[in-house]
């Protein structure tokens, strides 16, 4: 749980100091090795953002593709 609020509160930060206020969008990418734990994180940290109202799309790149073992 900690790597998800240090992603979530990173991302507000940027959004809210750094960003233009008239357009703005942070884009948080979370990639993992394991096919679910990317995912899993990106839906925590979305959820965690929206608990303070801000506002989040998540979308999974490559969910639908098979999982190879190396």
């Amino acid at each position: 749980m900690a790597t998800v609020v240090k992603i979530a509160e990173s991302a507000k930060s940027l959004l809210f100091s750094y960003a233009n206020p008239h357009q703005r969008h942070v884009r948080v990418t979370v990639a993992c090795r394991d096919a679910a734990t990317g995912p899993a994180i990106a839906e925590q940290v979305a959820e965690y953002l929206r608990i303070d109202e801000v506002g989040v799309e998540v979308e999974h790149h490559h969910i639908t593709r098979l999982v190879l073992e190396p």
